[in-house]
């Protein structure tokens, strides 16, 4: 067989297992709702209708198709992109993941339901849905992708829950109308871009589970008057509160305070010099641990804030490494206490004179009462 004749046959055997799947996947459209339908495993992903969806969709659990029935499992790409005309979606327990832009541009689209089956929103999901005012994310989403709430300048709030460990950039920039944003202390990172144009977010708490923030993270929310970083994070990015000409408190929880770059409190000038222009009000005022005065004064990035006030400490029962929440960490903290035979008041939650085990599991019901 010939050099080119054996190449040709390669190729045939590569593409021949995909033309198989392919011919195994049949479209079809039931009550105004198109499908996919994978003939293999039984399932079904919601697609793109070519006369498009308006008003209510309300999508089933399960289709039949020739007397099979198939499991509606996904939210696929690009489905009800574009459709300005939707008002609302129902989605069944039985869709565990959107694909990416599955509602991008929906900008009729007022309210949507994702059932706690979902454990990932794709990137840009819903970027654009200018109407949405309001979205519950349920406990059982673990990733929020890149732009996936993108322009829904009309969602006040929302909240993250803990099982969210991981936000894509840009993840709910320029979402005008938020005014508040619970972060899960499931998450390490806010990666850049995140709420950057959030011109009614007010105020901001990090928890303590962050350990970087991405450039341009907060950066362009004019609203924003206070901020409060935990002790855990170890890296602030470029410009991550450039334009935030309103900030006046920022509470800085880190007790060993390191470099940040000169523009992270910065106007963004939008070319291409190197020129810094801060954009601190004269009444903005740092807080910091006490005794770290003197170190943010000497530290590049931070020395920018006029004023610089001490926090006295707070304490708070059962915060036993003082970063004034009660969580997980507290019981690591406390069983290191037990193991090395201490007798350190702190660790004496029940109040009987003793660190021991007993003291460790109050510590965790005083963890769990607060979730």
């Amino acid at each position: 067989m010939k050099l080119k004749e054996q190449i040709v046959l390669i190729i045939a055997m590569l593409f021949l297992p995909m033309a198989a799947r392919a011919s195994n996947t049949v479209r079809m459209k039931l009550d105004g709702i198109c499908y996919l339908l994978d003939e293999d495993r039984k399932l079904a992903r919601v697609t793109n209708n070519p006369d498009g969806y308006s008003a209510s969709v309300v999508i089933p659990p399960t289709v039949s198709y020739l007397g099979v029935t198939y499991n509606v499992y996904c939210i696929d790409w690009m489905a009800f992109a574009g459709c300005t005309g939707l008002t609302s979606v129902t989605i069944p327990n039985s869709v565990t993941f959107f694909q990416e832009r599955a509602f991008s541009g929906c900008t009729g689209l007022t309210s949507v339901n994702i059932p706690n089956s979902v454990t990932s929103i794709g990137h840009n999901a819903f970027n654009g849905c200018s109407s949405l005012t309001s979205i519950t994310i349920p406990n059982s989403v673990k990733s929020i992708g890149d732009a996936a709430f993108w322009g829904c300048k009309s969602l006040t709030s929302i909240t993250i829950p803990n099982s969210v460990t991981s936000i894509g950039a840009t993840a709910f920039a320029a979402c005008h109308g938020l005014t508040s944003i619970i972060i899960p202390n499931s998450v390490t990172s806010i990666r850049e871009y995140t709420f950057s144009g959030c011109i009614g977010l007010t105020f901001v708490t990090i928890p303590n589970s962050v350990t970087s923030i991405g450039d341009l993270a907060f950066s362009l929310c004019t609203g924003l008057v206070s901020v409060v970083i935990p002790n855990s994070v170890t890296s602030i990015g470029h410009k991550v509160f450039s334009d935030c000409e309103q900030l006046k408190e920022f509470r800085s929880k880190i007790k060993n305070p390191f470099p940040i770059n000169a523009d992270v409190f910065s106007k963004n000038l939008y070319d291409d010099t190197d020129d810094i222009v801060n954009i601190l009000p004269d009444d903005a005022t740092l807080y910091v641990p006490k005794g770290t005065k003197a170190k943010y004064e000497a530290t590049e990035g931070w020395k920018v804030f006029p004023n610089i006030v001490e926090m006295e400490p707070v304490v708070i029962e059962g915060d036993l490494n003082g970063d004034e929440e009660v969580d997980v960490t507290d019981v690591v903290e406390l069983i290191d206490m037990v193991l090395a035979g201490s007798n350190d008041p702190a660790g004496d939650i029940n109040g009987d004179g003793e660190v021991d085990v007993t003291d460790v599991v109050e510590l965790i019901d005083m963890v769990l009462a607060g979730e």
